[in-house]
């Protein structure tokens, strides 16, 4: 189960990245403010783009895990809460490394597409071993 949970935030890491960002794409680049627009104020837009994507990535890859609780754990709903209390504490956490990460390849050109991707990979491995592995050890103790 666990591995069809993980390939599930797989996919779902490819929808988020290349299919659901749409305009996102440009507005979380410096570079589109800079060229369509000259005020001042406008120099910090990117930030709310780069926000609202990772935001929106983090919560399409736990996905699978929200459904895997809600839907198939056997557990109470007490438990089942306190599971999804944990997948909330990750997300925060997700967002801003996401974040990160895309600001170091769009912005900064620190790193390659690849390395981006990669990074992306075991992002998605790590929110898959904490939240689920979290859930067991929640689940066992109760």
């Amino acid at each position: 189960m666990q591995l069809m949970i993980f390939i599930c935030a797989l996919l779902m890491h490819f929808f988020a990245e290349f299919l659901a960002q749409g305009d996102l794409k440009e507005y979380k680049k410096k570079s589109y403010w800079k060229e369509k627009y000259q005020e001042d104020f406008r120099k910090d837009d990117h930030k709310m783009a780069l926000g609202i994507h990772s935001l929106m990535w983090s919560i399409c890859v736990l996905l699978p895990a929200f459904m895997y609780i809600w839907f198939l754990l056997d557990a109470d709903t007490n438990q089942k809460a306190c599971a999804t209390a944990i997948l909330y504490s990750i997300l925060p956490a997700s967002t801003i490394v996401h974040g990160w990460i895309d600001d170091r390849e769009c912005n900064k050109n620190k790193i390659s597409f690849w390395v981006e991707q990669n990074l992306y990979f075991l992002e998605v491995i790590a929110m898959h071993v904490a939240s689920l592995g979290l859930i067991q050890l929640f689940l066992s103790l109760s």
